[in-house]
C-alpha cells in the first residue's frame, strides 16, 4: 500500500474531511506514532506508573515518589528523542522508501517489488527513539 498524501510513514493519517491543523500532527507526533508510543512505554516502565499526555507535555511527575526537577529533565529528554527520531522516520522513508535496499535504489534489478509497505521504517525508528531516550539522559 503506498503512503498517500499528507500520511506519515508509520501508516497514520490525518482526517480526510476538514482541514489539517498543526495540533493534530503535533499530537500525533508526540503522543500516537510509534515511535512516540515506544518512548512513552520505556518511561512508563523505568517508573512504574502509567505516563499520560498531561505528566509528558505538563511536565508533572507520574507518581508522588519521582521528584519533580528530574521529570522535567525526562520529559525534556523524551520530547527531544521523538522529536528526533519522528524526523529520521520520515528522512528514511524519502532516501530509501523500499527497506532492505542501498540508499538510492528503489527496486532490485528484474525485481519489480514496488514501494515500501506503510510502516515499513516505523520500527527501526521507535528503537531508535528509546536509544535516544537513554543517550539523552545520560548525557545530563
Amino acid at each position: 500500500m503506498p503512503l498517500g498524501v499528507g500520511a506519515c510513514p508509520c501508516g497514520w493519517g490525518p482526517p480526510a474531511d476538514g482541514p489539517q491543523p498543526a495540533d493534530i500532527w503535533r499530537s500525533h507526533a508526540f503522543w500516537d506514532c510509534v515511535v512516540a508510543q515506544k518512548t512513552i512505554e520505556t518511561l512508563s516502565r523505568t517508573v512504574g506508573a502509567t505516563v499520560t499526555r498531561e505528566h509528558l507535555w505538563l511536565l508533572h511527575p507520574p507518581a508522588d515518589t519521582v521528584n519533580m526537577h528530574m521529570w522535567r529533565v525526562t520529559c525534556v529528554a523524551a520530547l527531544n528523542a521523538m522529536d528526533a527520531s519522528h524526523r529520521y522516520m520520515w528522512a528514511m522513508h524519502r532516501t530509501n522508501p523500499t527497506p532492505g535496499l542501498p540508499p538510492g535504489q528503489t527496486v532490485l534489478p528484474y525485481a519489480p517489488i514496488g514501494p515500501a509497505p506503510v510502516g515499513a521504517h516505523a520500527g527501526r525508528a521507535a528503537r531508535r527513539a528509546v536509544a535516544a531516550l537513554h543517550a539523552n539522559l545520560h548525557s545530563f
